[in-house]
């Protein structure tokens, strides 16, 4: 999986954040309501897109080579206004805090640090998603760098323009230089806007091929204005490109993202009287709250006494741990229950020290209950929870809410719908995280070797927090006109798609690898007579190779420059594929190489050894559109 890259824009955000938000103040008087709603933003990233390298970018007070290209550049901008400028400061304190990088170069605007990191970060496969509203940025657009809504989660990409303008990204310079841009006083040509701009490019091709056909352009008055004009479209051109070259002393390596530095922030969290975030910071998973009343059941006398309660209720909510992600793989590690706000009990079957409670006894004892259909069940994502007890001889029946589909419903573009961000979102909490539980990378351990008191508290609020989330989300649903949908539509659904990923899908075997072994030869043979068009022995999957093949011994034309030489990417080879025949054969050797390792040779090795298929999951609250997606494996991206 590619890495992403989160690039914000610290100006456009500070200000959006400015004019979303009332004013605020922080108890000394300092306004904050900027620094709250940048902040929000800034977490919100961290928390849902969990990027693997960020920075933020601000444009510098001094005059920019555009200044100098055309005085009135961004003339008709107003002053800042004062109580956002004393907030500035403040935010770059929170986001150094944060341990993320601020970057900022004299001469230069935001746009041009963003547009020069994307494209080095591109070119060694990162995905970038630049965090910005400005229409300038649209000209950036490739397979690997995208325009992103930090508040929605919205994507925009290359694909998306060419379906919606009808252009391809680079056009965006010509279409704007036209156009023109009044936010930026961006001059074009009097009287032709966005949608004439489009027309004539996509007719014509680029700016200088509009201006070298004018006489052939209808409409006595545009050929006037294209005429006297000219000369301020190609100025303009010249002010809405941006420098992706800019010398900026800062690589990709250096917006690595860092542990925060959580004691300053909740310093600064304090003084602005930041609640809700200084309570996340704060997060203590070594006791629990004074206001929780969670019970770890370890014995069979406490067993005894919790089930004898749990008999006399009516609906509860109910949460699995286990050993793994994959349900048609997962061991249960325990149970846990709730029905009370802020209180719940964990029943572990295991621990780091061996069994803790007899789990064939636990599962017999659950199991009328948990088939018993009068007896509601709430739960975060219980498709996954009905399988893993599915596993264990235990059919779930009585669902009556999933929080997880609640939320999807009242927000189907928000990005992530765990529990820990609806934790946040809807009841203003925090709540353990995974990772902080079990870890990450190589010293991940699983859930029945972690301690066993933190476990309990990981599981009694996970049972606690979803008890408490549906009866936030209930009433938002039945206001909205949604609690029919759910119950009738996307629970009902949510029984068929478990269904289908219990029975899995049966692939063959051997064909596949008949195929595979094909497709190793016809490889073989396309890199030998790669190398033979080349003339040179080189390695055909390095990039770095392969441009100085292209771009030096063959002397093609250039494309962007990339940390690793001149970009080779798919849309490069396609246009270099006119000059020569080197391009085409190394198109077609990536994607039969990315067919072979990605599908023919994977999805053997994703088999179930136990029931021989694979068990893809399908995902009912990824997309906005409401459209079903899989993932483990992706069955929908297999290619013809």
């Amino acid at each position: 999986m590619s890495k992403k890259f989160f690039l914000i824009d610290g100006h456009s955000h500070c200000y959006r954040a400015y004019y979303a938000i009332p004013p605020l103040s922080a108890p000394d008087g300092r306004p904050t309501n900027a620094v709250l709603g940048f902040t929000n933003i800034l977490f919100k990233v961290l928390r849902e897109q969990q990027p693997d390298y960020i920075a933020v970018a601000f444009d510098s007070k001094e005059p920019t080579f555009r200044h100098e290209a055309y005085e009135q550049y961004k003339a008709n901008r107003k002053a800042m206004p004062d109580d956002l400028s004393t907030q500035i400061e403040v935010i770059k304190q929170i986001v150094q805090a944060c341990n993320i990088r601020i970057i900022a170069k004299p001469g230069y605007e935001a746009d041009d640090i963003i547009g020069t990191l994307a494209r080095e970060a591109a070119a060694d496969g990162i995905n970038v998603f630049m965090a910005t509203s400005d229409k300038d940025m649209l000209q950036l657009l490739d397979e690997h760098i995208f325009r992103f809504d930090a508040s929605s989660g919205a994507i925009y990409s290359a694909e998306t323009l060419r379906s919606e303008k009808g252009i391809e990204p680079g056009q965006m310079i010509d279409v704007l230089a036209l156009a023109g841009d009044t936010s930026d006083n961006v001059p074009g040509v009097e009287g032709i806007g966005e949608k004439t701009a489009l027309q004539l490019v996509k007719q014509w091709g680029t700016l200088d091929a509009v201006l070298a056909n004018i006489d052939n352009i209808s409409g006595k008055k545009r050929k006037e204005r294209l005429e006297r004009d000219a000369d301020k479209a190609r100025l303009s051109r010249d002010l809405v490109t941006i420098d992706t070259h800019t010398k900026l002393g800062v690589d990709v390596d250096a917006c690595e993202r860092q542990e925060y530095d959580a004691a300053r922030l909740a310093e600064i969290f304090r003084e602005l009287d930041f609640k809700k975030h200084v309570a996340e910071l704060s997060k203590d998973i070594t006791s629990v709250p004074e206001d929780r009343d969670y019970h770890l059941v370890d014995t069979t006398e406490k067993l005894d006494t919790f089930l004898a309660g749990l008999k006399k209720v009516k609906e509860f909510s109910f949460d699995l741990e286990s050993t793994s992600t994959r349900p048609m793989e997962a061991r249960i590690v325990g149970f846990s229950f709730s029905w009370q706000d802020h209180q719940a009990y964990y029943l572990p079957l295991t621990g780091p020290m061996g069994p803790v409670l007899p789990g064939a006894e636990v599962i017999a004892a659950l199991k009328p209950i948990l088939e018993d259909e009068s007896i509601g069940k709430v739960g975060q994502n219980l498709k996954y929870d009905s399988l893993v007890l599915r596993n264990a001889g235990v059919r779930l029946n009585g669902i009556t809410f999933d929080t997880m589909l609640a939320a999807y419903l009242l927000d189907p573009g928000r990005r992530r719908n765990n529990i820990v961000d609806l934790a946040m979102d809807h009841l203003a909490e925090g709540k353990i995280r995974t990772v902080e539980l079990l870890g990450k990378g190589k010293k991940q351990i699983t859930m029945d070797m972690a301690d066993l008191d933190l476990v309990c508290r990981y599981a009694c609020e996970d049972a606690d927090v979803a008890w408490r989330l549906a009866k936030v989300l209930a009433p938002k649903l039945i206001e909205q006109g949604l609690d029919t949908l759910l119950r009738e539509i996307e629970i009902p659904l949510m029984r068929v798609l478990e269904e289908m990923e219990w029975n899995g899908v049966k692939i063959d075997v051997p064909f596949l690898k008949e195929m595979s072994d094909d497709l190793a030869g016809k490889l073989a043979d396309l890199e030998e007579r790669i190398q033979n068009e080349a003339g040179v022995q080189f390695n055909v999957a390095s990039p770095k190779q392969l441009s100085k093949v292209l771009f030096e011994k063959f002397g093609l034309t250039k494309s962007k420059k990339t940390t690793l030489g001149y970009s080779t990417s798919a849309g490069v080879l396609e246009t270099l594929a006119n000059e020569h025949n080197l391009p085409a054969m190394v198109l077609e050797y990536r994607q039969l190489s990315k067919l072979k390792s990605t599908y023919i040779d994977a999805l053997p090795r994703m088999i179930n050894k136990r029931t021989k298929r694979i068990h893809t999951s399908f995902n009912q609250t990824i997309t906005a559109t409401g459209r079903l997606s899989s993932s483990a494996p992706n069955l929908q991206n297999i290619p013809v």
